[in-house]
């Protein structure tokens, strides 16, 4: 009988092992199918893992907030329910809300609920392990001056500290709240910081946050000038230092162009301290078409312009910004463009590249990738998978939206046999589409689908060479693999690692995970596991560019 129980743990941690991603895009990898999960949200971490946080109805029709983590093969990491991070009371509506992944690889997830009886934003850092390292009630963010405080979001810095900042309101003025936290969650400065106007009736939202040098973080907003719907919302930077001060001393515009009241611009970090911004606004000839225009400002708050630069000049198209990403070997910044006609009944995907003076590399006009048609083409995601540019765009009409994949050299030259690999051909609608960082060779979708008509949310991978499924070899940052486990068998081996930080599990022949670690030494000795009982074991070593899986047979 015990022969008979070892074969089958065997057999179930043989399929348990193998990569959940699928090569079938009528399939996908299921994060969670159940009625009411939605708002998906995704951070990778420098292994190549990848949390997904969503909300889902619980006891008595509650919104909760749910958690799963996906190693670099889509193995789930957690319960196949995944983790319960907060079921506190939630509004019946959901607002925007933030997850981002620390420098150890731990998940940070801001939301809002309503514990106190009013809207206010909560924090939590989760870790691999699936532990709430900030307690079961994380903490709460909680500006005094404001009646409630809503859609946070977070910024790491590059010394692991938390900053969050949330939209702050009474009931004649909105503002900006901002906290910092220790990687402990302490707060670091004795007073929330505030973008206010106490005087006149000035209103700010929409922030984000990005790291800038080792503790400062810079933070994009909206300045709101006047009453819904004639709303003027402009775009100011400023940058925070770590005693929570300004830095400049005043708020930078990023633009005498304004944008749409109901847009949220996504800063991305130029890795030396500025940002890059790609934002929708009035074309300059047209005013009644939709034009994209980018800025960047460095570390001292000086802009390419007053305005910056437009990505395309038609005056008979409209163009919308859909996602962009630096490219830190070329010093370039991609934009990720849809165009649509004017009556907005066709559309296509265009791309634009910048240079690091503000001059528009692929044309003046933008490059056509896919032609204007009726197939309702909406771009998701670009990201830089380090010989090229992988971007990703839905199609399709109602309960038939499709997702595919293509890429371009850095030149703007389609790769992959210039043809789109197909990430989801399920019939279904599709929502809150988003990817990670391309890691390991691999890059991950996640996004919400109401396949088998209930909301769900899935992932789908994609290789740098244009492959889905189980991720075969490492194109990129290549690295040979010293890995060894030696002597074998026996009671106590020591591990061999590559160089820098390795993240080492011990799972059973049952594929129960029995330990894991950290690892930032070249070696690591299984005495410490000494207590385990003789038997097969598999020692599990993922880094930053490659996975190995290795037997252990403990005497």
């Amino acid at each position: 009988m015990k022969k008979i129980l070892l074969l089958l743990c065997l057999l179930a941690f043989n399929l348990n092992i193998q990569a959940q991603w699928t090569n079938d895009s009528t399939l996908n990898t299921t994060v969670r199918d159940t009625a009411g999960a939605t708002t998906p949200l995704m951070a990778t971490t420098t292994n190549g893992s990848t949390y997904i946080s969503w909300f889902e109805y619980g006891v008595g029709g509650n919104f909760e907030l749910r958690m799963q983590l996906l190693d670099s093969n889509g193995y789930k990491l957690w319960a196949p329910e995944g983790i319960i991070v907060s079921n506190y009371p939630q509004n019946t509506a959901l607002f925007r809300y933030d997850l981002k992944a620390d420098n150890d690889g731990n998940a940070v997830v801001a939301f809002q609920d309503e514990r106190t009886g009013v809207l206010n934003a909560v924090a939590y850092k989760v870790t691999a392990a699936g532990s709430l390292a900030w307690g079961a009630a994380g903490i709460s963010l909680i500006d005094s001056a404001a009646q409630d405080g809503i859609a946070p979001v977070i910024g790491i810095t590059s010394n692991n500290d938390v900053v969050i900042a949330w939209n702050s309101n009474s009931s004649t003025s909105k503002w900006i709240s901002v906290q910092r936290f220790s990687p402990s969650g302490t707060p670091r400065w004795n007073n929330i910081y505030q973008i206010r106007d106490t005087i006149g009736s000035l209103k700010y939202s929409r922030p984000k946050l990005l790291p800038s040098g080792y503790d400062n973080i810079l933070m994009l907003f909206v300045e709101e000038n006047g009453s819904f719907p004639g709303v003027t919302s402009t775009l100011y930077s400023q940058k925070i230092d770590a005693a929570g001060s300004n830095s400049w001393v005043s708020p930078v515009k990023v633009s005498t162009k304004t944008i749409p009241y109901f847009v949220f611009p996504e800063p991305v970090s130029d890795l030396t301290g500025g940002m890059y911004v790609a934002f929708n606004s009035s074309n300059p000839v047209n005013t009644a078409l939709i034009d994209v225009y980018v800025q960047h400002i460095d570390s001292t708050g000086t802009l390419w312009s007053t305005t910056g630069t437009e990505a395309a000049n038609s005056t008979s198209t409209n163009k919308l910004a859909q996602s962009s990403c630096f490219v830190e070997a070329s010093g370039e910044f991609w934009v990720l463009l849809r165009v649509q006609d004017g009556g907005q009944s066709l559309s296509g995907v265009s791309v634009q590249k910048f240079d690091a003076a503000g001059n528009v590399l692929l044309g003046t006009n933008a490059l056509d990738i896919v032609a204007m048609s009726s197939s309702n083409y909406i771009p998701n995601t670009i990201n830089d998978a380090f010989d090229g540019i992988i971007f990703s765009s839905s199609y399709g009409g109602f309960s038939a939206v499709h997702v595919f994949a293509m890429k371009l050299d850095y030149s703007g030259t389609l790769l992959w046999a210039a043809l789109p690999v197909s990430l989801s051909a399920v019939n279904s609608n599709k929502d809150d589409f988003s990817s990670g960082k391309f890691v390991g060779n691999n890059l991950v979708f996640v996004w919400q689908d109401d396949r088998g008509g209930a909301s769900g949310v899935f992932a789908q991978n994609i290789t740098g060479d244009g492959n889905t499924g189980i991720v075969t070899g490492i194109k990129n940052n290549i690295l040979k693999s010293n890995i060894s486990l030696f002597p074998n068998p026996s009671s106590a081996p020591i591990l061999k690692l590559n160089e820098g930080k390795n993240s080492l599990m011990l799972l059973d022949v049952c594929g129960q995970k029995l330990f894991d670690a950290e690892i930032h030494s070249p070696t690591f000795s299984f005495s410490e596991l000494e207590n385990l009982s003789p038997g097969i074991y598999f020692v599990r070593v993922e880094n930053d560019k490659m996975i190995e899986t290795i037997q252990w047979l403990k005497e």
